[in-house]
């Protein structure tokens, strides 16, 4: 389904020329709206019905593990596996044309190949790449809502930035000059594009875990020092709001359902 969005996109991208911003605004929109039709706003998994972490395979090798271990065990897993066929794949003549249309578009012309179509395999790719990511973090979470994919635009963003950063930086360094000149442990010294991905993804989350962190560390210390005798006035006001923001809620929820219904 990914990768007939991503098709899609493409194809309208290049053969109606529509900007490539509108483009996949277009689809993205479109697509929200399938996932309505097909699932509705909200959709839980029951507990019965197995995932690919409690899948029997994963069960005869990983069973004696906690869920929480098969989970980073098998996502590690499928992690690696594609970062290796996608470094196979941009080593071919075909990915490598794909890397030169994002760098420059005019040398894959000189090469008499269409850069249009290499442009839409390129968003066939991706867009499959993304849909499989959702499909886990579906079978992760057991659930499914139409907005989940809010946000992870500027995730994915951040993440390639400080991978990149990173890799960059250490590729200049001194250890990774030493890794290049020697035999069996160069590839160490020049990681791969996708090694950046991936390592800019786990910092990024690492900062974003560390900063909550934080401010709750913070907000702990400014709480323990607030002298509560001075507030018992207000203490009533204070659980009437409560009172009245509960209702709120409860009563919205009420309405969400039988809109719903």
């Amino acid at each position: 389904m990914g990768g007939l969005a991503g098709l899609f996109t493409g194809l309208v991208h290049v053969k109606l020329k529509v900007r490539n911003l509108l483009a996949g605004i277009i689809t993205m929109t479109a697509l929200f709206s399938v996932n309505l039709q097909i699932a509705g706003s909200n959709l839980t998994i029951d507990r019965g019905t197995d995932t690919i972490f409690t899948s029997a395979p994963v069960m005869a090798l990983f069973g004696d593990l906690s869920l929480s271990g098969r989970k980073l065990i098998v996502s590690l897993a499928l992690v690696i596996v594609i970062k290796l066929l996608l470094d196979a794949y941009f080593h071919t003549k075909s990915g490598l044309l794909l890397r030169a249309v994002g760098d420059n578009a005019t040398l894959v012309t000189t090469l008499a190949k269409d850069r249009g179509t290499v442009k839409i395999l390129g968003l066939v790719i991706s867009n499959a790449l993304v849909a499989f990511g959702g499909c886990i973090v579906c079978h992760e979470t057991r659930s499914f809502s139409a907005t989940m994919g809010t946000g992870q635009l500027v995730y994915g963003l951040a993440a390639v930035i400080i991978g990149v950063s990173i890799i960059h930086f250490y590729t200049g360094t001194r250890l990774a000059r030493g890794l290049r000149k020697s035999g069996p442990l160069r590839f160490l010294g020049s990681p791969q594009g996708t090694t950046a991905v991936v390592l800019g993804s786990v910092l990024y989350k690492l900062c974003i875990q560390g900063l909550f962190a934080l401010m709750g560390l913070v907000a702990m210390v400014v709480v323990s020092r607030i002298n509560y005798q001075r507030w018992r006035g207000a203490g009533k006001i204070l659980m009437g709001l409560a009172i009245f923001l509960l209702v709120l809620v409860l009563s919205g929820r009420k309405g969400e359902a039988i809109i719903h219904a």
